[in-house]
């Protein structure tokens, strides 16, 4: 069974945690049935804040143009395309917390999704390849396609870091620090498990 509380644990692997989250996010998308791998035995060797800083960059959280969805991104230029070309809106609400811009020791890949065959345009973001996957089969309920990958976070906490999870309200998944109690009260989900582990921000 999935950890009832994953986040009071120091270091844990976002994998044995995400699988919850799918579903309070997802709903009947994907269930708590999903396989979870086993944390191995051995460490990973892992990242230290101030020696990887120079290879992270601000998460920048947009509104979708139909106001169905949020976009992040980590690249300067997709920023400006998101709003320039395509109407996305910035929120500003994501100042402050900063992701790898590329691999790093300890970290996981954090991808986007988006939700086809809908008229809205709408993006989920995870950390767990079995979720990924499961939202991404041809016979899926809710069919994502995987857009590729945003930046890297770790996988277990360390010193320097911070927690991120997943908030969803509707068709809208949000990434956000723990105690957003202005989501809570806007009537987003929290998800149990973390999608991983960034410099703290």
């Amino acid at each position: 069974m999935p950890r009832k509380n994953p986040a009071a644990s120091v270091a844990f692997r976002v994998g044995a945690s995400i699988a919850v989250s799918v579903a309070v996010a997802v709903g009947p998308l994907v269930t708590t049935g999903v396989a979870v791998a086993e944390p191995s035995a051995a460490r990973p060797a892992v990242a230290t804040v101030e020696q990887e800083w120079e290879n992270t960059a601000e998460l920048k959280e947009f509104k979708t143009s139909d106001d169905k969805g949020t976009f992040y991104t980590l690249n300067e230029e997709e920023a400006a395309a998101a709003e320039g070309v395509h109407g996305n809106r910035p929120t500003g609400e994501a100042a402050g917390i900063r992701m790898f811009t590329k691999k790093v020791p300890g970290s996981v890949p954090l991808h986007r999704l988006k939700q086809l065959n809908v008229s809205y345009h709408t993006y989920i973001v995870s950390s767990y390849q079995p979720e990924i996957d499961a939202l991404t089969a041809s016979d899926a309920p809710r069919r994502f396609v995987d857009k590729g990958v945003i930046g890297y976070v770790l996988a277990e906490q360390e010193e320097g870091t911070m927690p991120l999870y997943r908030y969803a309200k509707g068709t809208v998944w949000r990434i956000a620090r723990d105690n957003r109690q202005d989501l809570l009260n806007a009537g987003y989900k929290k998800s149990s498990g973390t999608l991983g582990f960034v410099p703290q921000g």
